[in-house]
């Protein structure tokens, strides 16, 4: 990938402003500031998770279909963790027991 002028005015003013971080520390204050883009972040968590899992020998479509699967779960437990910060009952039931987390 060739870098455009931008990009590297970026890097710059990144390294300029945070010259003794490690690569974590910087994106997670970039993050704080606004400027990256999550949902594109999003997209190539999940294309790196398909690539990895086709990689490993299971056809496209059934990599495609299990990071579907993956993402719903995920914002099920996102959505239900939400209820219960909100003070109610999310209506998820713990495996062998009765009651409701």
């Amino acid at each position: 990938m060739t870098l455009t002028v931008y990009d590297k005015q970026l890097i710059g003013e990144v390294e300029r402003m945070f010259p003794d971080h490690h690569a974590g520390e910087v994106v997670e204050r970039l993050i704080r500031m606004g400027v990256v883009d999550t949902v594109r972040c999003k997209i190539l968590v999940v294309r790196e998770y398909v690539n990895e899992l086709v990689g490993r020998g299971t056809g496209k479509v059934d990599a495609m279909y299990m990071a579907a699967e993956k993402i719903l779960l995920l914002l099920r437990i996102r959505s239900q963790v939400h209820v219960l910060l909100q003070g109610g009952q999310s209506g998820l039931t713990c495996v062998g027991r009765s009651d409701t987390v």
